[in-house]
């Protein structure tokens, strides 16, 4: 059973030692002239001992005593109680007026509705600005509102085209970086590439129901921390790959069909093997609008390694509006059809083609997973 620390308990307000001198008196059916007269006080200062505007010393305590039987050392410590009640009554309210000062700056940066989803904002002010500085990873205000304006993220500008929001972004990245710090994995060795692959490739042409734990399992055996965490509002980002402590991939499940997820997962994996095992610094944000090369090369492995390209060129002029010809093919490499579809469709900017079923163009991910 946990224990109270009482003397982190601080009450609501401070009770000074006249309110137990006035309960005392009117027990005693006593009036505040009277009790002055016996004090051999004037009345006036009786009166501001009950208000709390005298504080009670050594003499006075001494006449309480003479007068109430009630021992001197009494009224002394309800005086210096009150006195240090007085006290951390003013600090937790100077404490009070600083958090929110805090909070009003961290709310103007932050994407509450996320945070609430996430289960990070709590009703606890004081622990909710705690969080949010774990969450990233500082332990000021100043260095709260310095993430927004690292470089890597200045590049980042909401428009119409883009739909992202650099605030959103910075959120969302901060705490995949914040769980991904709490997870632990095999060690990674990266000579296992073709492994990871090869393994993957198998959990995705089955897509069976708990295809993300599969995902998580067989990357983590092999060193590599993966996890999902859905994205803010006004961010359309897919992923992300860093380093914390080993490789990490976070998935945000944007699009939810099994091709967009393979492709999406494939990609960071390319980061992984093609940037982050020469400089772990760095982090890799995968957005719709793709510039820069090390994204543009983590397209291409991506897309070889989920379709060979010699693969390619033998079935690329199937025709992929024929169920049993995507099926055929399908089988006989062990990719998934979907997978097969999604290639072809970028290819030839061709969208509209027919699922060949219901399933095949989703994942089918549980109930726990969204």
């Amino acid at each position: 059973m946990a224990t109270i620390n009482i003397k982190k308990l601080v009450p609501k307000q401070a009770t000074y030692p006249g309110e137990h001198l006035l309960d005392e008196i009117q027990a005693r059916e006593m009036s505040q002239k009277d009790l002055a007269m016996e004090m051999d006080l004037p009345k006036s200062v009786v009166n501001e001992i009950i208000k709390g505007k005298k504080n009670i010393n050594t003499d006075i305590a001494l006449r309480l005593e003479k007068v109430l039987g009630i021992p001197a050392k009494f009224w002394l410590n309800a005086q210096a109680d009150y006195e240090i009640d007085k006290r951390r009554v003013e600090e937790k309210h100077q404490e009070f007026v600083k958090n929110n000062e805090i909070w009003s700056v961290i709310k103007s940066y932050i994407r509450m509705p996320f945070f609430k989803r996430e289960g990070v904002i709590t009703d606890d002010l004081k622990q909710n600005i705690n969080i949010i500085f774990k969450v990233f990873a500082v332990s000021d205000l100043d260095g709260f509102v310095g993430r927004f304006a690292e470089l890597e993220y200045q590049r980042f500008r909401k428009s119409e085209k883009s739909n992202i929001e650099r605030n959103s972004l910075v959120c969302w990245v901060n705490y995949v970086k914040y769980k991904a710090s709490q997870l632990y994995v095999s060690d990674f060795n990266q000579s296992e590439k073709e492994q990871v692959f090869k393994a993957i490739s198998e959990i995705l042409y089955k897509n069976k129901e708990n295809i993300l734990d599969e995902v998580k399992e067989v990357l983590s055996s092999y060193g590599i921390k993966f996890l999902i965490v859905p994205k803010p509002k006004d961010c359309a980002v897919d992923g992300v790959s860093f380093w914390s402590e080993n490789p990490t991939i976070c998935l945000s499940l944007r699009n939810k069909s099994i091709d967009s997820f393979a492709f999406t997962l494939f990609h960071e994996l390319s980061h992984i093997y093609l940037h982050l095992v020469n400089n772990n610094r760095k982090e890799y944000i995968n957005l719709e609008e793709k510039h820069q090369k090390e994204e543009q090369e983590a397209d291409e492995l991506a897309s070889k390694l989920l379709i060979p390209d010699d693969v390619w060129k033998k079935i690329k002029s199937i025709n992929f509006h024929n169920e049993s010809s995507v099926m055929s093919v399908s089988k006989h490499y062990g990719i998934h059809p979907a997978i097969l579809q999604g290639r072809y469709s970028k290819e030839t900017n061709n969208y509209k083609i027919k699922k060949i079923d219901k399933d095949i163009r989703q994942v089918s991910f549980t109930e726990k997973n969204q």
